[in-house]
């Protein structure tokens, strides 16, 4: 399993801010393969945007990588690699190797800004 790092983010709408998280991942993992770890489907752009969105989803940087995790799991060679976010009601769970690794951090940031924008959105909209 992944090094089991939760970031919690609060949300009045989990979906939404999972789902533009996958695009930031994507902005960096351009080859990224995102899955619903409960049927193994793969998840495309098509599904961003849809009520249906699964409430877990692993986000692969590239299919080498999803291969790897699926052969050999949580391993040294994995770290870094694998993105998983899973969501409730009110919290989207970004769960990661190490929080503090360049990259990954810096996406963790962008979705600290995703729910200061979206939670400024619901106030201009009430």
């Amino acid at each position: 399993m992944i090094g089991r790092h939760d970031i919690l983010f609060a949300t009045l709408n989990s979906v939404e801010l999972a789902q533009e998280a996958v695009k930031l991942v994507r902005l960096s993992w351009t080859d990224a393969i995102v899955e619903d770890p409960l049927t193994g489907d793969s998840l495309d752009d098509a599904m961003l945007g849809l009520a249906e969105f699964p409430s877990r989803v692993f986000i692969y940087r590239n299919t080498d990588a999803k291969q790897s995790w699926e052969a050999n799991g949580s391993i040294p060679e994995n770290d870094h690699s694998m993105i998983d976010l899973a969501m409730d009601a009110e919290t989207l769970a970004v769960i990661v190797d190490d929080p503090k690794e360049p990259e990954i951090a810096n996406f963790l940031s962008s979705i600290g800004e995703l729910v200061s924008d979206i939670g400024q959105l619901r106030l201009e909209a009430a």
